[in-house]
Formats: C-alpha cells, sequence, structure tokens
C-alpha cells in the first residue's frame, strides 16, 4: 500500500484502500508468445528472439516472471491512483464552482451596500441644505417691531399666531422685510 504522508486526511481516506488489493484481473504470468516470423517481401527469415533461445538470457524464467507480476500490480495500482485523483480532480472542481458562486453573492451584496450607502449619504446631504432654522420667539418679536406696526395689541394676536404656526415664520423670514407685513396680514385672514 502507498502511503500518503503529505496529503491532508481527506484526501488520504479518498485515496487509501479499506478492502485487500484486487488488481481486477487476473495477475498470473502469462509468457508472451515467441513467434518465429517470415517476413514475405525480403526472404529472410526474423532473427529469433534473445527469450526464445536462451542465448543471453542472465535471468531465470522464475525472475522474469516475478518482474511481470510485480510490473502488472505496479499498472494496476496506478491505475487506481489515477482514477482516485481524478475523482479528487473532479471533486476540487466542485469546490473551486462553489467557491465562485459565494464570491458572486457576496459581490452582489457588497454592490448593495455600496448603494445604500450612496442613498444615505445623497438624504444626510438633501438634509443638510434644506435644513430647518428654528425661530425663536424673540425673533419673531424682533421682527414684528422692524414691521413697525401702529398698534401693540395687532402686534401680540400677530406673535401668537405666528408662535402657533411655525411654517408660516419660514415663509415671513424668507421674504424681504418690506412685504412681510403685508404677507403676514394675508396669512392671517386666509387661515381665519
Amino acid at each position: 500500500m502507498i502511503i500518503y504522508s503529505d496529503v491532508c486526511p481527506t484526501t488520504y481516506s479518498i485515496l487509501r484502500q479499506e478492502q485487500p488489493f484486487d488488481p481486477g484481473f487476473d495477475i498470473a504470468y502469462r509468457s508472451p508468445p515467441h513467434v518465429d516470423s517470415y517476413s514475405p517481401g525480403d526472404g529472410n527469415q526474423s532473427i529469433p528472439s534473445a527469450a526464445s533461445t536462451g542465448i543471453g538470457d542472465t535471468s531465470s524464467s522464475r525472475g522474469t516472471k516475478r518482474k511481470a507480476a510485480m510490473v502488472d500490480v505496479m499498472d494496476a495500482q496506478f491505475d487506481k491512483l489515477t482514477t482516485k485523483l481524478d475523482a479528487f480532480t473532479d471533486y476540487f472542481g466542485r469546490g473551486n464552482d462553489l467557491t465562485q458562486r459565494l464570491s458572486d453573492i457576496v459581490e452582489r451584496q457588497v454592490v448593495a451596500i455600496e448603494r445604500r450607502n450612496d442613498l444615505l449619504n445623497e438624504q444626510i446631504n438633501v438634509m443638510r441644505q434644506t435644513s430647518t432654522v428654528q425661530y425663536s420667539e424673540s425673533d419673531i418679536w424682533e421682527m414684528l417691531v422692524r414691521m413697525n406696526l401702529p398698534d401693540e395689541q395687532i402686534m401680540v394676536q400677530c406673535y401668537d399666531w405666528l408662535c402657533n404656526n411655525p411654517s408660516y415664520v419660514r415663509r415671513l423670514f424668507g421674504l424681504p422685510p418690506h412685504l412681510r407685513l403685508n404677507q403676514l396680514l394675508k396669512l392671517m385672514g386666509a387661515s381665519g
């Protein structure tokens, strides 16, 4: 069995074999056929192989059988390893797809958060630009004094009405001083 010491535990469990080794085919050695062939084109007989003649044979037939069986076993192990590595690669490919989908989701969330922040900043800017100025009662009284109203009782009535209707106060302060008195009388007359 091959030991994968540098592989993570998940990978090791994928590659590890729990069952005894079974290459999936018969591993008994079968000697390849040694055929002396005749080449019809040139009229010469081919030279017999060294294995069939016994000339130059330095290893016993038993050692050759062992080597061939070992090669078959190694080929089978290599095929299994290749299969497991292919499965492992597919597994990581699916992980990469999932990572990409998660990355896309996070990117959309970041864009949504940025849009929300932009909207909030716009609202804050609008609020700053349209901030309401709060006029105090003393500001209202000073404005009425500058209007030079002839009767103090009319000044008090105007003062009470403006204190009860603050939105009209802003409208009056927005006008030039010479137009304020006429507008105040119109507003008071219209409201009854």
